[in-house]
């Protein structure tokens, strides 16, 4: 005879929790970083808006660019100069987010 026995580690959620909070906040970071050269960039100031989502704090996995004039700048029509310009996270993504998912992954396995 063979008896098997599951328990469930009362633990366990709040353990995956935290743990998939520090992957969202080190993606969130990972982000605003990446696409700081990205940006369009005249006096900084739209880069510096760069924020993670106020909900939930740190780790809701969300970014934000809260300049008054960054969703013009980001759906405008405005030329790409270097790497900066319109769709800076669309265009950093492509350009990066394949390593950055391997970074993440490989530091949260």
């Amino acid at each position: 005879m063979i008896r098997a026995e599951l328990r469930w580690n009362r633990d366990m959620a709040a353990w995956m929790n935290e743990k998939a909070g520090r992957a969202r906040r080190a993606i969130e970071n990972e982000v605003l970083r990446g696409c700081a050269a990205y940006v369009p960039f005249r006096t900084g100031a739209l880069m510096r808006s760069g924020t993670t989502a106020d909900g939930d704090g740190a780790g809701a996995g969300e970014v934000r660019w809260t300049a008054p004039y960054a969703r013009a700048q980001y759906y405008g029509k405005y030329r790409v100069k270097g790497n900066r310009g319109p769709y800076w996270f669309e265009r950093w993504k492509n350009a990066e987010g394949k390593a950055l998912a391997e970074r993440i992954g490989k530091g949260f396995a």
